[in-house]
């Protein structure tokens, strides 16, 4: 017998998901599944014989917990209940919003979505950017009481930072001015973040990824928040920091055309 070769990250048949995954939702049958965007997931478009359409997400082996997810599927839950529109996960029938699968590099995990209505938000005018922002808050405001039973990572200067520039590191054993260089932002970084005065400092629950582009809206002027993998607590400014973060990239690349 021949042992399999190792294997990094792994691409799941969507034929397989469709048949072996999709009938445990309590849906009308699927009937394609299709495999949409591979990034620090892999997302799949499912869409059912009374054509609507979810989102099937594969998250990648080791990078997040069963705990971590479940904190997901909670603050998803949590702003639902809120009245404030996301991409809500879907349970099973078993009544689990997570499965896991039996991956070659190892264990991966699977959750279903409904899918956000609309289209993305272009910020052509003020108005886009305003509707957005207000949007930004009421997840904010809505998110205040919430509690999880389940841990999650918190968006501290240690996750920012801290484990980002370690994981870094080894890549740059032959460039040593540009290690040396990451190093000294990383503790100037430090530096200024702690000088900050810290109890006027919102604190709760991030989105952590609200570059402008994980939203969709719809003619109606709804706007409608999915991808909350990187969210956890932390400060809410920081939510703030990654449109601004996007945008600064958006207008370099705008100044290069």
């Amino acid at each position: 017998m021949h042992e399999c070769f190792p294997v990094i990250r792994s691409t799941l048949s969507a034929m397989a998901l469709l048949s072996q995954v999709l009938p445990n939702y309590d849906i009308v049958a699927p009937d394609e599944c299709k495999l949409f965007n591979i990034g620090l997931n892999d997302t799949y478009v499912v869409r059912t014989k009374d054509n609507k359409r979810y989102i099937l997400r594969v998250y990648r082996a080791c990078m997040r917990s069963l705990s971590d997810i479940s904190y997901e599927m909670d603050i998803l839950n949590h702003l639902n209940n809120k009245g404030v529109a996301v991409s809500v996960p879907l349970r099973r029938k078993d009544g689990r919003f997570v499965r896991s699968l039996a991956a070659p590099e190892g264990n991966r995990y699977v959750a279903l979505f409904t899918y956000a209505q609309g289209k993305e938000l272009t910020y052509n005018d003020e108005s886009q950017a305003f509707q957005y922002g207000k949007a930004v808050a009421h997840v904010h405001a809505a998110t205040e009481d919430f509690t999880s039973q389940y841990s999650r990572f918190p968006l501290d200067l240690r996750y920012l930072i801290d484990t980002p520039l370690k994981s870094i590191q080894p890549l740059l054993v032959h460039r040593m001015q540009d290690w040396d260089y990451l190093q000294k932002l990383a503790n100037r970084l430090h530096e200024l973040i702690k000088a900050l005065p810290m109890s006027i400092l919102e604190k709760g629950f991030c989105h952590g990824d609200f570059h402008g582009m994980n939203a969709n809206i719809t003619d109606e002027g709804i706007i409608t928040f999915y991808d909350f993998d990187c969210g956890g607590p932390g400060w809410r400014a920081y939510d703030v920091a990654v449109f601004r973060w996007a945008l600064r990239r958006f207008q370099e690349k705008e100044n290069k055309l």
